[in-house]
């Protein structure tokens, strides 16, 4: 596989952080934790862009609910910012990878 350098540049700019947000937030819009993320979007953005790039970013712990149908389970839910880093460095890697996948793979 080819060694491809910079990465951690390209996932983490301003405008990749954005793009991330906005792609994290699609069909969630009406929840309340993407709500509290949209009211203050920019400084949270900005926070997390910082972090990143001072290496003091660590995820968060995850929220932790139960859902009764059909069956009762435990569901952890991650907060949103990590749902927008995890979009960021997901549309990096994608493209590299999917390179290298046959027509064949199905998983």
């Amino acid at each position: 596989m080819k060694r491809h350098g910079n990465l951690f540049e390209q996932t983490f700019t301003r405008e990749a952080l954005f793009d991330a947000y906005v792609e994290a937030r699609r069909g969630k819009r009406l929840r309340k934790a993407c709500f509290w993320f949209d009211i203050r979007a920019g400084a949270v953005l900005d926070w997390l862009h910082r972090r990143l790039h001072d290496g003091s970013y660590e995820v968060r712990g995850y929220k932790r609910f139960l859902v009764h149908e059909p069956k009762t389970r435990e569901i952890c839910a991650p907060w949103f910012g990590d749902i927008v880093v995890q979009h960021a460095i997901y549309a990096v890697i994608r493209p590299i990878f999917e390179r290298t996948f046959i027509d064949q793979s199905y998983a």
